[in-house]
């Protein structure tokens, strides 16, 4: 039997992963480069991420362009869309079965299998992680 300040602690580090999953997925930083011309001024970084690109010029302007087709994309890039859009959908359940199954909460209080609900939490938690550190997929070349 845990106790209910080892729950919560273990409840907030996981959703603050969830969090973290989410915001991976969403921001266009997977992979920057930079292009200097003859002088500073044609100076642009690039950044791609799973959903858009953009480019950032010297000025300061930043211009971002969603991609117009996903399934022209690498196949690099369609599994880490999967896999990271599988690891959120997945921790969303993992919320809910874990707080479901804690004891601070009062969801069927007293039942026996309230427990059994919380473990299922942090292994399903566990899985979500699992899928989005599955991405040790070789890197792009270019």
């Amino acid at each position: 039997m845990v106790s209910m300040g080892l729950q919560l602690l273990g409840y907030t580090v996981a959703f603050l992963g969830y969090i973290g999953t989410l915001t991976a997925t969403l921001l266009p930083s997977w992979k920057t480069s930079s292009y200097i011309g003859s002088s500073i001024v044609t100076a642009v970084s690039f950044t791609k991420g799973l959903w858009m690109e953009c480019a950032t010029y010297s000025t300061g302007i930043t211009q971002c362009d969603i991609y117009s087709s996903l399934l022209n994309l690498p196949a690099d890039i369609q599994a880490a869309q999967a896999l990271m859009v599988s690891s959120c959908a997945v921790s969303s359940l993992a919320c809910l079965l874990s707080v479901f199954g804690m004891r601070c909460t009062v969801f069927s209080q007293g039942s026996p299998g309230k427990d059994r609900v919380a473990v299922a939490g942090g292994a399903v938690f566990v899985l979500g992680g699992l899928l989005s550190a599955g991405l040790g997929l070789p890197a792009d070349p270019s």
